[in-house]
């Protein structure tokens, strides 16, 4: 897609920190889709804050936005203070096999394309990320394959 803004391709890429916002819009990864921003094999487990309440009618906290989201996932917490939240773990027009466990996020979303794996080992979770393939049937480029890290998550080796 070719806009004004150009493309943003973010793959490899996780965010473990907390992201505190007094301003309308919040994420561990990408937080408004204004540009063809494509999101690729990554991660947040950082707890996502959009704070007060924003008069603007598309302020959000996400764990993780882009227009394309593939082979993601969210475990962090998202949350906001507005009487009217727009909370999502994982936010896109176009989510290809992305993940989040609703005991951990404090989200419950009901989208096909969004698995919650609260019940899920965390060895079978890896195996499931790093099983995904491109619609080639291959590892896209530039691919990191996952391991279980020290606190339980999966990570990139």
């Amino acid at each position: 897609m070719d806009n004004q803004f150009g493309t943003i391709n973010i793959k490899n890429s996780y965010n473990i920190g907390n992201v505190n916002a007094n301003t309308y819009l919040s994420a561990g990864i990408i937080s408004h889709e204004y540009a063809n921003s494509i999101v690729e094999n990554c991660y947040n487990l950082g707890e996502i804050s959009q704070l007060g309440s924003s008069w603007v009618s598309y302020a959000s906290a996400k764990g993780i936005g882009g227009n394309t989201i593939t082979n993601c996932y969210n475990f962090g917490k998202v949350i906001s203070e507005r009487t009217k939240p727009n909370v999502i773990g994982v936010s896109s027009s176009k989510i290809i096999s992305c993940y989040y466990n609703s005991e951990l996020s404090g989200i419950t979303q009901e989208l096909e394309e969004l698995k919650d794996v609260k019940n899920m080992m965390v060895e079978e979770f890896v195996e499931l990320l790093n099983n995904y393939k491109d619609e080639t049937g291959n590892y896209p480029k530039d691919w990191k394959k996952w391991k279980v890290g020290d606190k339980g998550y999966p990570i990139f080796e």
